[in-house]
């Protein structure tokens, strides 16, 4: 029952610290409308990489958890790490966009 909450714990922290991707640039500038493109990109391969990292320590702990047993499975707990510096970066790239190209004038 233990080990079953803390799955449950990570996969709560993982699902929340997702990268977002917005559809549309915040204002209707020329600079913004022109480069929310290019950001939109960086934001979707940073993205994809986040899901391939969590499909690798999955894949892992599945391997360890049924190799060893139960203990196995705490290597689950250093996806959120990896999630949340990946979210870190996007949204590092989502603001340095914003201040750049999208500032009100």
């Amino acid at each position: 029952m233990r080990i079953k909450n803390i799955i449950i714990s990570l996969s709560i922290l993982a699902f929340s610290s997702c990268v977002t991707i917005p559809d549309l640039p915040q204002n209707e500038s020329p600079e913004c409308i022109a480069h929310h493109f290019e950001v939109k990109a960086k934001l979707k391969e940073l993205s994809t990489s986040q899901w391939n990292v969590t499909g690798v320590f999955i894949y892992f702990t599945f391997m360890v958890g049924f190799g060893i047993g139960a203990d196995g499975f705490y290597v689950l707990t250093g996806l959120p790490y990896f999630l949340y510096s990946d979210y870190q970066k996007a949204n590092s790239i989502e603001e340095e966009y914003q201040k750049t190209y999208c500032k009100k004038k």
